[in-house]
């Protein structure tokens, strides 16, 4: 089941669109991951998001454009993800993107090191902000 552990090598992270009945058409954000935590990218292509890490979710699975950026860490900042989703025929809130997420030998995470950033841009399908959505996660070691 959805609550069964993912791996010892392996987070996954599910982003949430929350306080809105307002069909969304596009969200951009970044979540800031803990240390020991990758997620598979190029970086020979600025860190483009590998194939296979980033799942659309339920009505986002189709129609969907999503392009992701991987952001190392630093001695200051943690890793992080930037995401931006476009759906044009739009999805209801909820769940809608899954990240796959590496785990380094010997790195022990917590759930709570995961987070959403402030700013988060939920949009309408024209285009338009919406306003009093956010973007929540959770996560499965």
């Amino acid at each position: 089941g959805l609550s069964s552990p993912v791996g010892a090598n392996a987070a996954v992270v599910t982003l949430s669109v929350q306080g809105t009945a307002t069909t969304v058409g596009g969200v951009q954000t970044t979540v800031d991951l803990p240390a020991g935590v990758t997620v598979a990218a190029d970086a020979s292509n600025n860190y483009a998001v590998s194939n296979g890490v980033l799942t659309p979710l339920g009505a986002t699975a189709s129609g969907s454009l999503v392009a992701a950026q991987f952001v190392p860490a630093t001695a200051t900042t943690p890793a992080k993800v930037r995401i931006g989703l476009i759906n044009v025929p739009g999805f209801a809130p909820g769940e809608f993107l899954s990240i796959k997420c590496d785990i380094a030998p010997g790195s022990t995470p917590q759930a709570s090191g995961f987070s959403v950033e402030p700013g988060a841009s939920v949009s309408d399908s024209a285009g338009h902000p919406v306003s009093g959505a956010s973007v929540t996660l959770s996560v499965r070691l």
